[in-house]
């Protein structure tokens, strides 16, 4: 009882100080920023409120908490949809149309070639139109406020296949922007991720208000765990949240506890603001603001009718309650977007996953400063190691007229072998590990079918998702996180292996698989954050890519070449650690009491 009582009086305070915010805007006051004294004038007017309302209120008036979610059942897991219709006369059209395209060396035409789309194996102009006739079919539900789409409706989101941003908005290396290398490496049509020209507009849009003296705003306070990959997708659900309220997004200025902050480069900056561009144009709102302020994850999971509390725990979203739009979760996406991903070919299962690419490329932009030394640290770090050689190495630019790059054609293999972080390969440790991601390297090489993600997971289990993209350079870039990593990649090179007569090209420093927190500590913040921006940049300009979904850096690179790289056609093998392997939950036992057809398919794309 005394555990009834204590709830009702958390949820009547909350409920009672929306309405005041509602009614008396300026009630609840912006208090300036100053770490950990934030609003602890507020603290006292909410213990001063609560004394109020045990006092008045006889009984313990509805919540607006949801009720007890229904249990799995055995059947579909609230609302989960089932996999696409992948009908084996498109599957054909899609082969066909292939090995036209090896036959005659011209550049692919087939659209949305990824893990992301419906099928994962392209699309051809039949199936687009296909699509484009029956707009709301990937949904597990049509939702009251679902709008009737039409063919004419979709037609604006088809047009940003070639959208190519101003380089002072995103500025990326050349190479990047260059978009996928095609047949020899001779660079061809860029392709970029689904909706991202819409998307990108719209974020900036909503996050430089014409009037930001009349905006409100949510301010977000972030963690401090170490991890990078992690805190850009925390931070974008934070910005997800903000567009959903209509609120303009800004980082919370004082946390002193921010864990990238860099004192001597940035005095007094403890925000992603040292490194990247800032989010907004708008100023740290004053004391009379409309201000709404979330602290790490938990506190992004709200009552969309109450955003001031949170729920502090996760929803499957496609938990009923999500899919209504009652709450808002980790892996929701703002609603200002349904209407292009009812028409996308993006996978019902995997929307949250184009969300996370969409802020992760407004999110990630460098600053001039930042800019400048990712540049500088390329120039002095980027090696090749020319097959059959021992210790000889070429730096692959050495002036600052020519810009640091990799040659197109070439493929990229993130490798984690620390401690920390073996649990999320499928492949095995070590040399084992590296020898299996090079012969998949070697397969899409030749032009082999090669599976894009496992049949667990694939709504296309029975067919190879594969990429013939003629002849590629035998080039490969190692971004490695340790020392232990690169050593048996190079390995890999000089016993005999698959890849004795390839180019080895990779960043030339220390490292350590100590952890992001050592590293400052050892080789200095500035350094640190360099080693990880520069190999980001790197991973990007590759036009074939290895790595574990599990990883948040994976995740990270990624999206990002589907967007601002325009590589969402070119060839990627998911690394991740299978059943019963740690970061994901494709090994969970429920999952595998399901029919296949049933299970979770993008359990593989790991944590938030």
């Amino acid at each position: 009882q005394v555990a009834e009582a204590a709830i009702v009086t958390h949820m009547v305070v909350f409920t009672l100080a929306q309405h005041v915010q509602a009614r008396h805007p300026r009630g609840l006051q912006w208090q300036p920023l100053r770490g950990s004294t934030l609003r602890k004038v507020h603290s006292v007017q909410w213990i001063a409120l609560s004394l109020v309302v045990l006092m008045i209120t006889p009984t313990a008036p509805a919540t607006s908490a949801p009720t007890a979610e229904p249990q799995y059942t055995g059947t579909t897991k609230h609302g989960y949809p089932l996999p696409a219709v992948c009908e084996s006369g498109d599957m054909a059209e899609v082969e066909a149309t292939i090995s036209r395209e090896a036959a005659a060396g011209t550049p692919n035409p087939l659209r949305f070639r990824n893990h992301l789309y419906t099928c994962e194996s392209g699309e051809t102009d039949a199936m687009q139109a296909k699509r484009l006739q029956n707009p709301l079919s990937g949904l597990p539900f049509r939702r009251a406020t679902d709008k009737q789409i039409t063919p004419q409706h979709c037609a604006r989101f088809e047009k940003d296949k070639a959208w190519r941003p101003k380089h002072a908005d995103y500025p990326w290396s050349s190479a990047v922007f260059k978009g996928a290398g095609g047949v020899g490496g001779v660079p061809s049509a860029r392709s970029v991720l689904y909706g991202t020209a819409f998307a990108q507009h719209k974020i900036y849009q909503h996050q430089h208000p014409a009037n930001c003296s009349a905006a409100r705003f949510l301010v977000y306070k972030f963690g401090t765990w170490p991890g990078m990959g992690s805190h850009v997708h925390i931070a974008g659900q934070a910005l997800a949240l903000a567009l959903e309220l209509k609120r303009v997004l800004i980082w919370m200025p004082d946390h002193e506890q921010f864990p990238f902050r860099d004192e001597k480069r940035c005095p007094g900056d403890y925000t992603w603001d040292c490194w990247w561009q800032p989010i907004t144009h708008c100023p740290s709102p004053g004391p009379d603001a409309d201000v709404l302020v979330k602290e790490v994850i938990d506190d992004l999971n709200v009552n969309l009718s109450l955003p001031y509390t949170s729920w502090g725990q996760h929803y499957e979203f496609y938990s009923n309650w999500v899919l209504s739009g009652e709450l808002f979760g980790w892996n929701t996406v703002p609603s200002m977007f349904s209407e292009l991903l009812h028409c996308s070919p993006i996978k019902a299962t995997h929307r949250h996953y184009w969300w996370r690419a969409q802020a992760s490329t407004y999110l990630v932009r460098f600053n001039a400063r930042t800019r400048r030394e990712i540049d500088t640290f390329k120039r002095r770090t980027l090696v090749k190691h020319a097959p059959r050689t021992t210790d000889q190495f070429s730096h692959v630019s050495t002036t600052d007229s020519i810009e640091p790059s990799i040659p197109p054609g070439t493929f990229g293999a993130f490798i984690r072998l620390s401690k920390e972080k073996q649990m999320e390969i499928r492949s095995g440790q070590g040399a084992q590990h590296f020898h299996g991601m090079a012969s998949l390297i070697v397969d899409l090489q030749l032009g082999a079918p090669t599976h894009v993600i496992n049949n667990h997971v694939a709504e296309n289990p029975n067919r190879s998702s594969s990429f013939r993209l003629g002849e590629m350079k035998k080039a490969v870039l190692i971004s490695a996180d340790s020392n232990k990593a690169l050593d048996e990649a190079m390995l890999e090179q000089r016993s005999g292996g698959i890849l004795q007569d390839w180019d080895f090209y990779f960043t030339r420093h220390e490292r350590s698989d100590i952890g992001v927190g050592k590293m400052f500590e050892k080789f200095g913040r500035t350094e640190t954050m360099m080693i990880s921006f520069a190999n980001l940049e790197l991973m990007l300009e590759v036009d074939g890519l290895a790595c574990a979904m599990s990883s948040n850096w994976c995740r990270l690179i990624d999206e990002l070449r589907c967007t601002v790289g325009g590589r969402a056609n070119s060839p990627f093998v998911e690394l991740s650690a299978g059943v019963g392997r740690g970061l994901t939950n494709c090994g969970n036992a429920m999952e595998l009491t399901r029919p296949l057809e049933l299970r979770n398919r993008h359990c593989y794309l790991g944590r938030p």
